[in-house]
């Protein structure tokens, strides 16, 4: 049992340490929430908790501040690519499909042994630091805190992973998925060996056993893939976690984002 007294208390007021947060009990987000200290003074409010379950498959996505970008050059998705895998090999992430656009990336990622938010604070924050100094800028360069969605079948992870490949033939970037650089479309087809981070095996087993069928089975699944993709998927791609985890069955827990 904690006490809490303040400025005009009476005396100490018996307050349960483990009484649910009436955000929660109102289905509210919990960024509305302001935590006041028992000495009645107001503390800059802390980012609330991220609700993560610690197994499973996730797409995440990280956009830049007020929509500017967060790469301005191929040095800059060459560092970031290097940054990647030291997180996967630290946090043990099976990295399924990838793509670095200008003002955004997408990640799709299985997370065997948790860690997501510590992972992606350290490697948004990590090229954050490392931006800025190479530019000479201040202030943040991402905006918020990054975006996860789960994904629960294998059919939609199919749908995730191609719309991630497709996406700078979406916004003009190049006419084919292959001739964008900085995914993972072309690793997957066959066209140029994976980087170290990158597990191609384990989506292109989705499509076939045999390794070059499954190559050839990618690229068809791709081609045949609609641009824009359809408001079902692109609804599943932004909804943020911080509206999904709370339904999660009771299986989450609790993580600093």
């Amino acid at each position: 049992m904690l006490t809490a007294s303040g400025p005009g208390s009476s005396g100490h007021v018996p307050v349960s340490d483990t009484v649910t947060p009436l955000w929660q009990l109102r289905g509210e987000s919990a960024h509305a929430v302001e935590v006041v200290p028992a000495s009645g003074y107001r503390r800059p409010m802390a980012r609330p908790p991220r609700l993560e379950d610690p197994l499973g498959i996730y797409h995440v996505t990280a956009r830049g501040n007020n929509r500017q970008s967060i790469f301005f050059d191929d040095v800059d998705r060459t560092v970031f690519s290097m940054m990647l895998g030291r997180a996967v090999l630290k946090h043990r992430w099976i990295v399924l499909t990838y793509c670095l656009m200008t003002n955004h990336y997408h990640l799709v990622l299985e997370i065997p042994h948790g860690g997501l938010s510590a992972g992606m604070q350290e490697l948004n924050g990590g090229y954050s630091r490392r931006t800025n100094r190479r530019y000479g800028r201040t202030g943040h360069l991402f905006r918020n805190r990054f975006g996860a969605t789960t994904v629960e079948t294998d059919s939609h992870l199919l749908e995730v992973c191609r719309y991630v490949v497709l996406n700078p033939v979406r916004v003009g970037l190049c006419a084919e998925p292959g001739e964008w650089r900085w995914s993972s479309y072309r690793a997957s087809a066959g066209l140029e060996h994976a980087p170290r981070f990158l597990a191609t095996d384990k989506l292109l087993r989705l499509f076939a056993p045999n390794p070059r069928s499954a190559r050839a089975a990618f690229r068809s699944f791709v081609s045949e893939g609609p641009v824009p993709v359809s408001d079902t998927v692109t609804r599943g791609i932004t909804q943020r976690d911080e509206r999904r985890d709370g339904r999660r069955r009771g299986r989450a827990t609790v993580t600093r984002g």
